[in-house]
């Protein structure tokens, strides 16, 4: 129960914090409500990093299974690693039909099947991350965006109303690229997702089907399996012209780089 409430109580700091960077701003805006689109746009940055500490211990939890503190505690300690956790065999029940010959294949099976999971909710985790970082940063850039074209800014001259134009929509579009990349992170991230979902359904098949002979008493020849690549993914050398899902993303990925690369060496010349 106290490991329970510490871990409930390690978002709190970063709360306090966020809260500190956002109260002054919140302050300014209940006292003057008239003038809340100047606050907002000379306290931007505040509200940036108020919103960032608000973000950042839920972000980590969902990416690394840990809070911020927890990991470092247990850096500084040296305790237990937060990569990966041992998995012990006696937390898997040993079904009534399986000889005890088999159990140790099965066995094997079950942990790589646990494992792939972990790794399965683990890159879900960091891609749903990616997408909420996407959408926020896409937002604040329009919110950015619209409080900056205040009332008053219309009445400024063509010239520098023009300049300011330009900065905004500059500013704007780097922006929104930094979140097109977060989202696009977010999709290669589901792509590998359903990588691993696969690989996960093919060990839990494999294990019905051993279960499935074990409780008919049917004797089967690994070599038939190894043959049938039922005991691994098919990960062998591709021939001249195939492909996989997987690669397919990835190529998809290095071209929308490289046309992200020159988006921005062109913003960055002018």
């Amino acid at each position: 129960m106290l490991g329970v409430k510490k871990v409930a109580a390690e978002p709190l700091p970063w709360i306090a914090i966020g809260t500190l960077a956002l109260g002054r701003v919140a302050i300014l805006l209940f006292r003057h409500p008239d003038q809340s689109s100047y606050f907002l746009r000379e306290y931007y940055s505040d509200l940036i990093i108020g919103g960032l500490f608000f973000l950042f211990p839920y972000a980590f939890f969902h990416i690394y299974g840990a809070y911020p503190l927890s990991v470092l505690f247990n850096l500084l300690s040296r305790g237990a690693s937060m990569d990966e956790s041992e998995i012990s065999p006696g937390n898997f029940e040993k079904p009534n039909a399986i000889k005890s010959h088999d159990f140790g294949p099965l066995i094997t099976l079950k942990r790589q099947a646990l494992r792939l999971e972990q790794v399965a909710r683990s890159v879900y985790s960091r891609a749903g991350i990616y997408l909420v970082v996407g959408v926020l940063i896409a937002f604040a850039g329009l919110g950015f965006f619209s409080v900056s074209f205040s009332h008053g800014v219309f009445s400024l001259p063509t010239s520098v109303l023009t300049t300011k134009i330009i900065i905004s929509i500059t500013g704007l579009t780097f922006v929104e690229l930094i979140a097109f990349f977060f989202l696009r992170q977010y999709r290669s991230g589901m792509d590998e997702y359903r990588y691993y979902e696969n690989m996960v359904r093919s060990r839990h098949d494999l294990i019905v089907l051993l279960g499935l002979l074990a409780d008919n008493e049917r004797k089967y020849d690994p070599l038939d399996l190894v043959k049938l690549r039922a005991l691994c993914v098919q990960q062998g050398i591709l021939n001249s012209g195939e492909t996989t899902e997987i690669l397919e993303s990835k190529k998809l990925q290095k071209d929308e780089l490289q046309a992200l690369n020159s988006i921005l060496e062109v913003i960055l010349k002018k």
